[in-house]
């Protein structure tokens, strides 16, 4: 009888631990995909906030670190885009995988590659050259984050070639839970019908 009873329950015991082992990495996948929508939904917003701050005249670094897309004559999309996370339209997106303000929310940059940007790229200075990173709090950062985790990348600023006017257009991304890049749209000029396209 003590045998059975000691069988049954180390048997109890190995099938507790396997649905305990099941429920952790269910939840953490779970989790991980809830964080990366997150994410998505938060270049979307983005991404329709820039559709609103498109129209530029030049890309250019300043101090080294902090990126500047002179607006017609309205100014610094870095400043304005610092301002609108402080306390504007932008100010309730943050990063899902990193706690406090201080975490990399946005990286402008330009893919190095050829062709177009793929996704399942290292979200990393071998990829995409930095132009420069806003964190959460609006403070700009200098360099690719060590964890690109949840970070928003705005890639391959340039010019509309056939309009009179100049637009922004740019793919837009998130680096996931393994840093890598996930391509999420891109704005494009108005008036093609694409303005948001996926």
């Amino acid at each position: 009888m003590t045998g059975n009873k000691s069988l049954s329950s180390v048997i109890t015991i190995i099938i507790f631990g396997l649905c305990c082992a099941i429920g952790i990495v269910a939840y953490d996948q779970f989790i991980n995909t809830t964080k990366t929508d997150i994410a998505k939904s938060n270049a979307k917003t983005l991404r329709i906030w820039l559709e609103k701050h498109r129209s530029i005249n030049q890309i250019s670094h300043l101090s080294g670190s902090e990126l500047c897309v002179n607006l017609d004559a309205n100014g610094c999309l870095a400043d304005k885009l610092s301002a609108a996370l402080k306390s504007g339209n932008l100010i309730n997106i943050r990063n899902p995988f990193q706690l406090g303000s201080e975490a990399p929310l946005v990286v402008f940059g330009k893919y190095k590659g050829s062709d177009s940007v793929s996704s399942d790229l290292p979200c990393n200075d071998e990829n995409f050259e930095f132009f420069g990173g806003v964190r959460s709090s609006g403070r700009p950062f200098p360099s690719w984050p060590s964890n690109p985790q949840g970070v928003i990348v705005v890639l391959n600023f340039k010019k509309e070639p056939k309009e009179a006017t100049s637009f922004l257009l740019a793919d837009i991304g998130i680096c996931g839970p393994q840093g890598l890049f996930k391509r999420v749209g891109a704005v494009r000029p108005k008036g093609n019908g694409s303005e948001l396209s996926n």
